[in-house]
């Protein structure tokens, strides 16, 4: 018996000589490793402010010349090339230097290698005119890129520096041309030391254009930004670039100082061991049987201390780790509403792509500009905007005879170039797919296919028919039927029927995206996150996902479309069901899919005059509860180094610490409960006590440190949502041009207050006005300067608008309308001619108005409202009104004041 007891205390005390070691090496690799940290930190700091600096030196190169070609912008060549040259000189990083006269460039020093970039028009490269814009609208130097050089795709930044007409003065005076200075990004980040293979971390950049965070990275490895122990920010002069570091594993913690700590431990084994065995010894003498009835002191204290400390620990632990899951959940679901986010703004300027393009052929096609009887030329239109817009599938036209001519860009296949198709009757209507050259001109046939492509036939066709206006189509799959495939998509657009001057049908213009360029959108932004995006139809019926799952199958010649819930992808298709298992159109719930937890959040989007669509978006929980393991981790740690010390302290103490010990223990069910008031309650002599004490305290602070940082975590979260509310609550009830109320907003008002004026039995009274001759303006000054007429007049509209009663809302285009309340004829009156006179006073010039300023004109309708009738009758007066002071000669305000039945007779 006395023999396995021993045993036993020698087990227990090497186990516990292990522990202790393992623990102090733990923390001393920690303090290593936060060393380590602070100096990386250091170093990356110094290396971006090298880099900042070398990028500001670059920025004024190019001062000295563009003041010399604004005195004189028609310096000949020799001259330019000599005042180039040393420019060249003083940096060994610069590619070249292009001079440009207006938007083409005329000169590029040096030529040789370079002969790609003279000539070239900056208003046909979009991917370089946002730098030029950025240029001219600060009227001074501008960094753009990085960007692929066209003479040999490696990167490198451009420093854009604008002259103008107008010599010294570089506020005034059209723009006459930009220097561009080309610098070799990968030579100016050697200069700044961040090739250097000796750093003791990885590196990578992003930032194009200057964007930060949202830009696309341009050097190392992407990963590091997901996984970075160090990120800091490159402050640019017109923007900012994101550097991230990992530090490098194979630096780790130096096999010295572990066999160091390892031979200490051991030591301290040993000693422990040797003073377990010696004071195990049994005493002799008359009293020996009776003390062996009496339990040790130090299996007492070990057993009183377990007792005690392991509650604390355990709850408190078990509450960290709570709180740590619930910070982890809330910050998954504010992720998943930002993807969502994202999602929703790329969903949505994908699609305003296609209705952009079609409003402005339509628009063309009013005023004459596309000529249906010239099918080439027309073609050539079309592929000139195609080049123009990347996501754009097909520009296409259906003639009232059947007969098909689309530019295109083929969603499939390696081979993208654009393409020109034809179907044509004396062709039997056989579709024919043709390359074209940079003059966009019909180049060679690449192959046939649908034999017979009949336009009228096709859904686009037919629903542009049907509608007669712009109108959406369902997506469907393309019949182009090509030998190579590169057709073979699901594509969806819009459609918009073509009249003739004498309002015969010519055919339908339509512009498509392919939902496959949709699903590449959705997988950039899901890239990273583990989870996946998806839209659908109402109906459920999939148009894209991340993870490019087929969205439809083919059934001889038909296409049936797959829904959500049955996709082949499993999370897709769980995502699927919980969306129609909820029936609602935004939410957010929690799945379990193959022993995984996912978040899977939806909310919906409604096309502009189109279908209303579901995106969504599942996320895995796994990449946010890893800190929460960490955590968990961390107090396991804390807590054995607690018992440890502990266990250590009950082997060497005596009698007369066991009334400190009680002590402590009172104290720590104290801060078990929450109380983190009052300070140590013992100060004893004995070292162990005084460690013990220590501990406590320590882990103390620990608890409640972490416990006001999950606070304050909580309260930052709660405060970013209310803030992204409130944002969001004001756009959608505000016009983004104008500032005043939208159109959504000015149906519910209406609806309000008429309901309000017939309970009362109060007149109504509504002011619809128009800018007179407004599309004469734009034509004139240009579409900014219209929109900085609508902004001028929305202003003075809000101005006069100052009642609790009133509302002034942007009605559509350049025509408003007030709400007024609680008014009578004369107060209408009296109102719309106060606007009318404010809007002229502006003395806004418009040289096309008679008047030689911009006016408006007016109509007032008033109304007490009946049971029997709807806000529309107001509507309808107010406009007709507004009809009879254009008609009538504009900058007037016209009445349609009377009693409700008669009007509404009239009306009717």
């Amino acid at each position: 018996m006395k023999r396995r007891k021993a045993l036993g205390n020698v087990i227990g005390v090497l186990l516990l000589g292990l522990l202790v070691t393992l623990v102090a090496e733990l923390i001393d690799r920690q303090r290593q490793e936060s060393l380590r940290h602070q100096q990386a930190a250091g170093q990356l700091q110094r290396l971006s402010a090298e880099l900042e600096q070398t990028l500001g030196a670059l920025m004024p190169l190019a001062d000295p010349l563009a003041a010399r070609l604004a005195a004189d912008p028609q310096l000949p060549e020799e001259e330019l090339r000599a005042l180039t040259e040393p420019l060249l000189d003083r940096h060994r990083r610069l590619v070249n230097i292009a001079i440009s006269r207006g938007l083409r460039i005329v000169h590029v020093n040096p030529l040789a290698g370079n002969e790609a970039v003279l000539g070239m028009d900056f208003g046909l490269r979009p991917e370089m005119m946002e730098g030029v814009r950025r240029a001219v609208a600060r009227r001074g130097n501008s960094l753009a890129g990085p960007l692929p050089l066209l003479q040999s795709g490696r990167l490198g930044v451009i420093v854009r520096t604008p002259f103008f007409a107008g010599g010294a003065d570089p506020r005034s005076g059209e723009l006459l041309g930009l220097i561009s200075t080309v610098i070799d990004l990968q030579g100016l980040l050697e200069d700044s030391g961040l090739y250097d293979p000796e750093l003791p971390f990885a590196l990578a950049l992003r930032g194009r254009e200057g964007l930060g965070e949202r830009g696309e990275v341009f050097f190392g490895d992407p990963e590091l930004f997901h996984e970075a122990d160090l990120q800091r920010e490159i402050v640019l002069p017109d923007g900012r670039w994101m550097i991230a570091a990992q530090l490098k594993r194979a630096q780790g913690y130096p096999p010295q100082r572990a066999l160091w700590l390892r031979g200490g431990g051991a030591l301290l084994t040993l000693g422990l061991l040797a003073l377990v065995l010696f004071d195990g010894r049994p005493a002799r003498g008359p009293q020996w049987s009776e003390s062996m009835r009496k339990v040790p002191l130090r299996g007492f204290l070990s057993r009183r201390l377990l007792m005690l400390l392991l509650p604390i620990i355990a709850v408190q632990g078990w509450l960290s780790y709570q709180a740590a899951l619930s910070a982890a959940e809330q910050f998954q679901k504010q992720l998943a509403s930002e993807i969502g986010l994202r999602v929703h703004d790329k969903v949505a300027e994908f699609f305003e792509v296609p209705r952009r393009v079609l409003s402005f052929n339509a628009e063309q096609a009013r005023l004459g500009l596309l000529d249906v009887a010239q099918p080439e030329a027309l073609v050539g239109n079309f592929l000139l905007q195609l080049r123009q817009q990347s996501l754009l599938t097909f520009l296409s036209l259906g003639t009232a005879e059947g007969e098909y001519h689309a530019a295109s860009r083929p969603p499939r296949g390696e081979d993208r170039a654009l393409r020109m198709l034809q179907a044509r009757q004396g062709d039997g209507r056989a579709m024919l797919l043709y390359r074209v050259d940079d003059a966009n001109r019909r180049g060679s046939l690449i192959s046939r296919g649908n034999a017979h492509f009949d336009a009228r036939l096709r859904p686009w066709f037919r629903a542009a028919r049907a509608s007669g206006s712009m109108v959406w189509y369902p997506a469907y799959r393309y019949a182009i039927d090509d030998e190579s495939g590169a057709y073979d998509a699901m594509g969806i657009g819009m459609a918009a029927p073509l009249y003739g001057r004498s309002g015969e049908f010519l055919g339908v213009l339509t512009a498509d995206v392919a939902l496959l360029q949709l699903s590449q959108l959705l997988a950039d932004i899901t890239r990273h996150t583990g989870g996946v995006a998806f839209l659908a139809e109402a109906n459920g019926d999939l148009l894209a996902t991340s993870s490019r799952e087929p969205v439809y199958l083919l059934r001889g010649t038909r296409s049936i479309r797959i829904k959500a819930s049955a996709s082949d992808n499993p999370l897709v298709r769980t995502s699927g069901q919980a969306i129609a298992e909820q029936g609602s159109t935004e939410g957010r719930t929690f799945r379990e899919l193959d022993g995984e937890r996912y978040l899977v959040d939806w909310g919906s989007y409604a096309l502009p005059d189109g279908p209303t669509l579901t995106i969504g978006v599942a996320l895995p929980q796994r990449q946010f509860i890893a800190p929460t393991s960490g955590l968990l981790r961390n107090v396991t740690l804390v807590a054995l180094a607690v018992l440890l010390l502990s266990l250590l302290g009950a082997v060497l103490l005596s009698n007369w610490i066991a009334q400190p010990l009680g002590t402590l223990s009172r104290w720590a069910l104290r801060l078990g409960n929450g109380d983190w008031s009052g300070e140590k309650p013992v100060d004893s002599r004995v070292l162990e006590v005084g460690m013990l004490g220590d501990a406590l305290a320590m882990m103390a602070r620990r608890l409640e440190r972490h416990t006001e940082e999950l606070r304050q975590q909580v309260e930052a979260r709660t405060a970013e949502l209310e803030r992204a509310n409130r944002e969001l609550l004001h756009l959608s009830s505000t016009d983004g041009l104008t500032g005043l109320a939208n159109r959504r907003v000015f149906d519910a008002t209406l609806a309000r207050e008429w309901g309000r004026a017939r309970r009362a039995r109060q007149p109504l009274a509504l002011l619809m006005l128009d800018i007179d001759f407004f599309k004469r303006y734009n034509d004139r000054y240009g579409h900014l300067a219209g929109d900085d007429c609508l902004r001028k007049v929305a202003a003075t509209l809000q101005a006069g608008t100052r009642r609790a009663g009133d509302l002034a809302a942007r009605y559509g285009g350049e025509e408003f309308a007030v709400i007024a309340s609680d008014l009578d004829a004369a107060g209408a009156l009296a109102l719309a001619e106060s606007i009318r006179a404010a809007v002229m006073a502006q003395a806004i010039a418009h040289a096309d108005s008679p008047l030689g300023v911009v006016t408006v004109s007016m109509g007032v309708a008033l109304l007490v409202p009946e049971d029997d009738n709807s806000p529309e009758i107001l509507i309808k007066l107010a406009d007709q009104a507004l009809y009879q002071a254009k008609s009538q000669g504009r900058n007037r305000v016209e009445e349609a004041l009377g009693n409700l039945a008669g009007q509404a007779q009239e009306v009717g």
